[in-house]
């Protein structure tokens, strides 16, 4: 059903969603939405809700009916590569045009994804079972925490530059 917006709003842009990307492709696409605009875009938002795909690895073979997603870096390295990846694209939309905005990594449980996946018959075996612990979500919370601070403070300081983040 079509939801009819209220009269102040003027334009709406579509949604668009990629299952699975990255944060260095979602912004390639959007980079590509706004150069494809007829109106001036400096009143439109990109909203970008990616990371987990950036810090994983999904192991496939599909004639063994086989994927895994896993984790191989070091926390403090995906931290260091996502905020990169993070601050790049920022610059990259802001300056196709339009104003980005970053939702909060999610956190995940590898063990449980893929346990999940093993359930639903999205895959006939787990390889590396024995190596899923909490030491990952201990590990990567610090650093989830730290990237999660960082993407606040990049709308808040670019989006609303007399707003405050209350830090803990």
């Amino acid at each position: 059903m079509k939801k009819q917006l209220h009269k102040t709003h003027t334009h709406t842009a579509p949604i668009y969603t990629y299952p699975g990307a990255n944060i260095t492709y979602l912004c390639q696409q959007a980079i590509q939405f706004i150069q494809q605009q007829n109106t001036p875009m400096h009143d439109t938002h990109i909203y970008i809700i990616g990371g987990i795909c950036d810090i994983t690895y999904k192991d496939k073979d599909r004639a063994q009916h086989y994927e895994e997603t896993t984790f191989t870096d070091t926390p403090k390295h995906a931290a260091e590569k996502t905020i990169h990846t993070i601050n790049h694209t920022y610059t990259q939309i802001l300056e196709a045009g339009a104003t980005p905005c970053f939702a909060t990594i999610a956190p995940m449980s590898i063990d449980t994804w893929n346990n999940t996946r093993l359930t639903q018959h999205k895959t006939s075996y787990l390889l590396h079972h024995n190596h899923y612990s909490d030491i990952y979500v201990q590990e990567l919370d610090p650093q989830h925490h730290h990237i999660t601070h960082k993407q606040g403070h990049i709308q808040t300081e670019h989006k609303a530059p007399d707003a405050h983040t209350k830090t803990s």
